[in-house]
């Protein structure tokens, strides 16, 4: 069977706007994230336990943030389970803002901007195809 250019680009594109939007949430979470979230939770009195916790799972989203470009690029099963996970962390994301202070919530905690669209693009993707027919 001939695939045409356009079972071969649109995947392609989906997979690569993954990767990029992935890589631009990893690189914001990293960056800015350290410093408007990360930093002044750290400089608080809370107990170390707490401190501890959020330091730890900061490191760990980040790494995730980070290897879910990765497998973004790379395809197949694992870049759809990164995708579903994308999904629901964009849904969670919504959910929360919504339930803490309604509709201004969604600026206030916009993550879920570039999750969906990530996870989204991620699923429709599907397996990697070469370039070449």
């Amino acid at each position: 069977m001939t695939r045409t250019s356009k079972q071969i680009v649109a995947p392609h594109f989906a997979r690569m706007f993954a990767v990029g939007l992935a890589g631009i949430s990893a690189a914001a979470h990293t960056i800015l994230g350290t410093m408007d979230t990360l930093m002044p939770v750290m400089q608080t009195d809370l107990p170390l336990f707490v401190r501890g916790t959020i330091w730890a799972a900061w490191h760990m989203v980040s790494g995730f943030l980070i290897l879910s470009a990765y497998v973004f690029w790379q395809g197949g099963s694992a870049a759809r389970y990164f995708g579903w996970l994308y999904l629901l962390g964009g849904a969670l994301f919504i959910a929360i803002a919504l339930h803490l202070e309604g509709a201004y919530g969604l600026i206030t905690l916009p993550q879920w901007v570039l999750l969906l669209p990530a996870g989204g693009a991620a699923l429709m993707a599907g397996p990697r195809l070469p370039l070449k027919p």
